[in-house]
């Protein structure tokens, strides 16, 4: 099984409900698809090399692998041609990660329009998904578009409005 694991660059610190479910993947030998991001992505691969673990992929845009602490295989995803940096050309390495895991595993902040957008396409893909709200403090399991729709109703108005404007195929558009 391949879990896709990432989280808002804004969470610089991984507390115990979140090692748990690490460690638990680590006792199921679960390979684990990592991006090379600061942030969360960084305490991610500080965890997963501190246990001296090997199943692990590191996913970057080519030629820009940014970390990479634990030597791991790394996948290097080629951009457009001429894919100016920024949300839709990270994404594409993102689209990967979701193409080839099996389940995710989210870190929010409850902000992070990146990983709203791994948890939409996620949905979409029909895999299920599970979102670890920062602030809450509590894990939810997102399996649907509906189920997503549920957790999208919890959070303040600026994250419904953005996720209303994600999920349109004409505003999506305008992200890349």
């Amino acid at each position: 099984m391949n879990v896709f694991i990432c989280g808002s660059a804004s969470i610089k610190e991984l507390d115990e409900n979140i090692t748990k479910r690490l460690e638990n993947m680590c006792s199921n030998n679960l390979k684990v698809l990592l991006c090379d991001n600061d942030g969360t992505d960084a305490r991610l691969q500080e965890f997963f090399a501190s246990k001296n673990y090997e199943s692990a992929v590191i996913y970057s845009m080519k030629g820009e692998n940014k970390l990479n602490v634990g030597n791991w295989e790394v996948i290097e995803v080629i951009p457009s041609e001429n894919k100016p940096k920024g949300f839709g050309y990270y994404a594409m390495r993102d689209m990967e990660m979701i193409k080839s895991c099996d389940y995710g595993f989210m870190i929010w902040d409850g902000k992070s329009k990146e990983v709203l957008y791994n948890a939409i396409r996620l949905a979409e893909e029909k895999k299920t998904n599970v979102i670890y709200l920062d602030k809450l403090k509590k894990f939810v399991t997102v399996s649907s578009e509906e189920t997503l729709k549920k957790l999208v109703n919890i959070c303040d108005f600026k994250v419904q409005a953005m996720f209303k404007h994600m999920i349109d195929p004409l505003m999506r558009k305008s992200l890349f």
